[in-house]
């Protein structure tokens, strides 16, 4: 079984003494199991090689986009930093061969549920082996709105009697598979797509840009459980459903 850890986190402070050893935590983690929550490890959920690739290129990208901020820095600096700029080049080109090694063994996964994401509008080769890698297993998820909840898109809910309200999102999921939706959303807002007009409606509606985007990412992950869990390729009767 695969657990949350913030599911046994919030066991151990609800302790009074917060004790936290290994036979506490084997006592927990038991207990929360026997309580329901968790799911059944797969093989694709055992797997993680590809994840792990997908997060270290994103880790080097975001390094060599650093880097190119501090060498756009150093052109106008007055002071003499040839030497820096030299080494932050070498150090740039370094990044560049390297990802773009992790790139090539990216390419070589391909299966099925790639080739499904693959199908989306805005969803390149990256950001679908992305999706593909953090969300594993699709028969995991009982339905959408559980998807939704690990990708930590869904809203905080706050109730008090009969006045309901809902704020910011939770967060409190995979941020890797938020960065790949919001890059599959921005995709398609800067082009003329399906996804296009649902991003629009948000914008006229008073939303903001960051609203509208994460708006657009929700329908995105949506469609992708739909797609997944009946082994269809995108049509574009999804994106104009009201899911």
């Amino acid at each position: 079984m695969e657990i949350n850890p913030i599911v046994t986190n919030q066991q151990i402070r609800a302790t009074v003494r917060k004790k936290k050893t290994d036979k506490t935590d084997a006592e927990l983690i038991s207990q929360s199991i026997r309580d329901g929550n968790g799911h059944m490890m797969t093989e694709k959920s055992l797997g993680n090689s590809l994840k792990k690739l997908i997060r270290g290129r994103k880790y080097l990208v975001n390094m060599r986009s650093n880097i190119k901020k501090k060498l756009k820095s150093y052109d106008k600096d007055v002071c003499d930093v040839k030497s820096l700029q030299k080494t932050f080049k070498q150090t740039k080109n370094h990044l560049d061969n390297q990802i773009e090694r992790i790139e090539e063994q990216i390419d070589s996964y391909n299966d099925e549920d790639i080739d499904i994401l693959k199908s989306i509008p805005g969803v390149g080769n990256v950001i679908a082996t992305g999706i593909r890698a953090e969300i594993g297993d699709i028969d995991k998820f009982k339905c959408r709105k559980a998807l939704t909840a690990f990708a930590g898109l869904d809203p905080k809910l706050n109730q008090s009697g009969t006045v309901n309200s809902t704020g910011r999102l939770t967060k409190r999921g995979a941020s890797a598979l938020r960065y790949f939706l919001f890059m599959a959303a921005h995709c398609n807002i800067c082009s003329n797509s399906v996804f296009t007009k649902y991003y629009q409606k948000h914008r006229d509606n008073g939303r903001s840009y960051k609203q509208a985007v994460c708006a657009t990412s929700r329908k995105i992950l949506e469609i992708i459980f739909v797609l997944l869990s009946r082994r269809k390729p995108f049509d574009d009767q999804f994106g104009q459903s009201k899911t």
